[in-house]
C-alpha cells in the first residue's frame, strides 16, 4: 500500500517538521505500507489569514491531479485541520481521501457529549 500524506507546511521553512512526520509515519506504518509525506510550496499561513487558504487549496488540488495522472497511490491523506480542498480532492480522486481533522472529530464525538479544539489564534475560532 502506498499513501500520499499531504501536510500544509511550507517545504522550505519547515523541512525538519516534515522530516519528523515522515519518521513517525515510517515507524507507524504496517509492513508493506509506504507513507510519503509532502509539504507545500510556496506554503501560506491560512490559519492566520483566510485569503491564503486559497493558495494552500490550489497546491493540494494540483498534487491531487499529479496523483491522479501518475497513479500508484492507494489513499490520499490530508493532514491539516482546515481541510483545504477536501471536497475537491474527493471529486478528483478515485482512491480514498482521508482527513485527519474529520477522523479526529468523528472519534471525539464517539467519546462524549462535548469536545473542544485548541486553536492557534482568534481568527481560527469561528471555524
Amino acid at each position: 500500500m502506498r499513501i500520499w500524506y499531504q501536510l500544509l507546511a511550507p517545504t522550505h521553512r519547515h523541512a525538519e517538521f516534515i522530516a519528523s512526520v515522515q519518521e513517525l509515519c515510517n515507524r507507524a506504518a504496517a509492513p508493506g505500507t509506504t507513507v510519503e509525506v509532502y509539504g507545500t510550496d510556496p506554503g501560506a499561513h491560512a490559519d492566520n489569514y483566510r485569503f491564503f487558504e486559497y493558495y494552500d487549496t490550489l497546491v493540494v488540488l494540483k498534487n491531487a491531479l499529479r496523483v491522479r495522472k501518475e497513479g500508484g497511490y492507494d489513499a490520499f491523506v490530508l493532514g491539516n485541520s482546515l481541510d483545504p480542498g477536501l471536497v475537491g480532492l474527493r471529486e478528483l480522486l478515485d482512491i480514498p481521501v482521508l482527513s485527519v481533522m474529520e477522523a479526529s472529530c468523528h472519534t471525539a464525538c464517539t467519546m462524549g457529549e462535548k469536545f473542544g479544539i485548541v486553536v492557534p489564534n482568534e481568527k481560527f475560532m469561528p471555524r
